[in-house]
């Protein structure tokens, strides 16, 4: 799903972030089709050969050539960046260009199996930090830059913290998923770099709620429905990024480690992500059809629903991260055998299809 996000939001938001039309865009729109079509192809035979599933979701047959197009993909998008017009680049073709690069990055990452447990905790870790936590959060993050602006009709308060936002999540949020390996066999200055640099996160975070907040106390156009999911969408970004900043803390993370609630932070990044783009389409379908958007009782249902659906699933799966890694601790530091299961559970989601799976459609 983060493949066909990308390049639907690099090829509608670079051109009108660049100033200027697609360099070469015949060739730049056959190999979004085919990062599309390799995808598409992914997604079939991983349901009707799961044997050939890797590990991490990528049918082998098709890795190395998704690797190959998607190269090509990211090639023409810094020819397009090059030559842009505007004196600097947007905050959101910055957070798409990044999601871009890291996904690619995630594509690399995995193509063997390991051995050594260490090596598949290390590989495992890599992997969803560049492709969830980087992959959907730049994705959420630029499409929250243009429609807190574009959507609302809103002036962006300040580049410069934009800009901080940007760098600190390029360079904080790769490394915040190998802490949740907490006594593990990772060595253990991995574990701390993650736990520190969790931590650091608040930085970013601030940056980014300080330029949100100012940028839309300036907007003209307030659609209900649209509004409120970017902000919903803001909210539940931001209580990610504290669970993580929380889960950092050295007296909590052998509660949370190995645990549901690294799920829940999954699934708070990618509900980010899905929540905004839902709020564009709902921008898209009227500014495309050239009237005035009306939104009926329906959207606001549909909306509320969402909302809803979300919350639960964030905030349960938290829950239960908890309550397991608290009687899981207790059950160990006590001597006695605990009944929760969550060290087979990490084992098995090394070896497991149905797991695989899971990940893979994330």
């Amino acid at each position: 799903m983060l493949s066909f996000l990308i390049v639907f939001l690099t090829v509608y938001l670079l051109p009108k972030t660049l100033g200027r039309k697609l360099i070469i865009f015949p060739i730049f729109f056959l190999t979004s089709l085919g990062v599309i079509g390799l995808e598409s192809l992914d997604l079939l035979l991983g349901v009707l050969f799961p044997d050939n599933f890797l590990f991490f979701g990528n049918t082998s047959f098709t890795l190395i050539f998704k690797i190959l197009i998607f190269f090509a993909f990211v090639g023409l998008t810094i020819l397009n960046i090059l030559a842009k017009k505007e004196a600097s680049l947007f905050v959101s073709s910055q957070y798409l260009f990044g999601a871009s690069i890291f996904y690619l990055i995630s594509l690399l990452i995995y193509r063997a199996d390991f051995v050594v447990f260490s090596d598949n905790f290390f590989i495992n870790s890599m992997y969803v930090s560049t492709h969830i936590y980087v992959g959907y959060s730049f994705v959420f993050l630029s499409l929250l830059h243009f429609m807190i602006t574009k959507g609302i009709n809103a002036t962006l308060y300040s580049k410069t913290l934009g800009s901080i936002g940007f760098w600190g999540f390029l360079f904080l949020i790769p490394w915040s998923n190998f802490k949740f390996y907490f006594g593990s066999v990772l060595p253990n200055w991995i574990e701390n770099i993650s736990l520190y640099l969790s931590i650091s996160l608040s930085l970013p975070l601030l940056a980014i709620a300080v330029n949100f907040f100012r940028t839309v106390s300036t907007r003209i156009d307030e659609n209900k429905v649209i509004y409120s999911l970017i902000s919903f969408s803001f909210g539940i970004f931001v209580i990610t990024n504290i669970f993580q900043i929380v889960s950092s803390l050295s007296n909590i993370i052998p509660i949370l480690s190995l645990t549901n609630f690294e799920i829940a932070i999954r699934y708070g990044y990618v509900f980010s992500a899905i929540l905004i783009t839902i709020s564009f389409v709902y921008y898209l379908i009227p500014k495309n059809l050239w009237k005035r958007s009306q939104f009926s009782r329906l959207e606001s249902l549909t909306s509320f629903l969402l909302k809803l659906v979300v919350s639960l699933t964030l905030f349960s799966n938290a829950l239960i991260g908890i309550i397991s890694g608290y009687s899981w601790n207790a059950g160990a530091n006590a001597g006695n055998p605990t009944i929760y299961g969550e060290g087979f559970g990490l084992l098995w989601s090394l070896i497991s299809t149905p797991l695989t799976l899971i990940c893979f459609y994330l």
